[in-house]
Order: structure tokens, then C-alpha cells, then sequence
């Protein structure tokens, strides 16, 4: 999934499509160099997702995802508009596999305690940015990085990796694997950022796309590889094609750091 968006051309060179362009973590080197408090968030997060996956059932799990969510909204509350989410659609699709089966209920409360861990983070954060300094002033400058993210603009982000993608969640859920169903509801929680465009949120819409939403699509697009490719040849094939593919992205990516480099280069107020 890195650097697998749609790129375009333009004087003689890979460009990056406008969506990736903005300030959304979907720039390539933007995910290898975001700032730490960012990227141990997503550590954070990804780890209470691997957690999760293992389906066990004990205190020490319902402890230990209950950490690492309080721990990811901390570090940053950014996190948090992709963890409820990612964590609330997955439940949903693992009460309706389940078809509410009541023997299974404690199978639920790692996830359930990693909700309300969330719910609460969420809660106490927005009591801040109603009265206390610097949290008062997050709001209104929020407005100021909403775009317009339209399906064409998400999909050109996503690029041809999401069509394997696809293709791998149908032969997972085919073959049982309940693995499907944190790959959907991970990858599903960037749309929101479509639907956050037209209605009234707290937080800007970009915040949605920042939940490192290639790592299941890129996940899932293995799988899907794996299903259409039988022969090690054709496997092979698709998977260097794939990476070549990606290379013009990074070339995309960072002939446009280097643009902003130029630009801001004796600009003190950034360094």
C-alpha cells in the first residue's frame, strides 16, 4: 500500500493526486517522518488492533487493550477518531457473524472495554476544548485544514492496491478467516472523512484519513493477490508490478518535498 495511489504526469514527472498532496498523512514520506507523538499513536493503536485479533478472552487482554487505547488517544487524540470507529464496526460485524450468540459474550469485552476507553478519551478531550488553554483554541483552527475528500479524490489516494484489496476481503471471508472483519472496518473508517465533509464534526475531516488506513489495505490486497495468482509466476508478477508501480509515487513524493524545500528554505519560522 505504499505509495500506491494514483499518481499522475505532469512536466515529465509523477504527481501526486491533490488529496495526497494536502495535509492528510497520505504523502508517502509524510508516514515515515510525521512527527513521534503521531507515530507512536498509531504504534499504539496497531498493537491494541494485534491484541484484539488473537480472539482471547481474558482479564489480562481486557487490561492490556484498555492501556494501549488510553495510551494512543494520549499521545495523540487524532488516534482516537480512527480507533472508535475501526473498534465500533468491528463489533458490529462480529455480533452479526454471530448472530448475538450470548455463550460468546466474553469474547466481546476486550473490544467493549476498548470502546469505552475511547468514549472516555473522547468525552475528556472535548471538555477541554470548551474552556481550557491551549485545548479552547483547537477548534476553530480545525476548520482551517478541512477538504473537500470526495469518493474520486479517496479512491485516487487508495490506487490499484485497493482493488486487490477488495478482491482479498471476498477470499478471506470465504475461507473464514476472521480477519476480514478488522481489515473492513480499519480500511471503512477512512470513509468517514467523505461523509465528515458535508456534515458538522468536532474535528476536521482529514482527521479520519490519519489511521494509517494503508496498512489493511495493504493487508488485505496480499490476500487478494494470493487468490488470483495461484501460479508463483503470475504471483511474482503482480507483486513486482505492484512495487514498480509505487517506486513513481516516492519519486511523486519527494519531488514535491523538494518544491516545499525551495520554497521554505529561509523561512526561520519552521526551523
Amino acid at each position: 500500500g505504499f505509495a500506491g495511489f494514483w499518481w499522475g504526469w505532469n512536466n515529465g514527472g509523477p504527481t501526486l493526486p491533490p488529496l495526497v498532496a494536502q495535509w492528510t498523512e497520505l504523502d508517502p514520506l509524510v508516514r515515515f517522518s510525521f512527527v513521534p507523538h503521531h507515530l507512536f499513536a498509531k504504534a499504539f493503536m496497531v498493537t491494541a488492533f494485534l491484541v484484539l485479533l488473537r480472539g482471547k478472552k481474558t482479564v489480562r487482554d481486557i487490561v492490556i487493550v484498555s492501556i494501549l487505547v488510553f495510551l494512543a488517544g494520549f499521545a495523540s487524540p487524532v488516534a482516537l477518531a480512527t480507533m472508535l470507529p475501526t473498534l465500533g464496526i468491528w463489533l458490529a460485524l462480529r455480533l452479526t457473524h454471530d448472530r448475538f450468540d450470548p455463550g460468546r459474550w466474553k469474547e466481546y469485552l476486550p473490544t467493549i472495554a476498548g470502546v469505552a476507553v475511547a468514549v472516555i478519551l473522547i468525552v475528556y478531550f472535548r471538555s477541554l476544548s470548551k474552556g481550557v488553554f491551549p485545548w479552547n483554541s483547537y477548534p476553530a483552527w480545525e476548520e482551517t485544514v478541512r477538504y473537500p475528500v470526495t469518493v474520486r479524490s479517496y479512491l485516487e489516494s487508495l490506487g490499484p492496491v485497493f482493488v486487490f484489496f477488495l478482491i482479498g476481503i471476498v477470499a478471506l471471508w470465504k475461507r473464514h478467516d476472521r480477519s476480514w472483519m478488522l481489515l473492513s472496518a480499519w480500511a471503512g473508517s477512512g470513509w468517514l472523512a467523505v461523509a465528515a465533509t458535508t456534515l458538522p464534526t468536532p474535528t476536521s475531516n482529514i482527521r479520519f484519513l490519519e489511521g494509517y488506513q494503508f496498512l489493511p489495505v495493504a493487508v488485505g490486497a496480499v490476500a487478494g493477490i494470493a487468490r488470483i495468482a495461484q501460479r508463483p509466476l503470475i504471483k511474482f508478477s503482480l507483486v513486482v508490478g505492484l512495487i514498480f508501480y509505487s517506486f513513481f509515487g516516492v519519486v511523486a513524493s519527494m519531488q514535491t518535498h523538494q518544491t516545499y524545500l525551495s520554497r521554505d528554505r529561509h523561512d526561520k519560522r519552521i526551523y
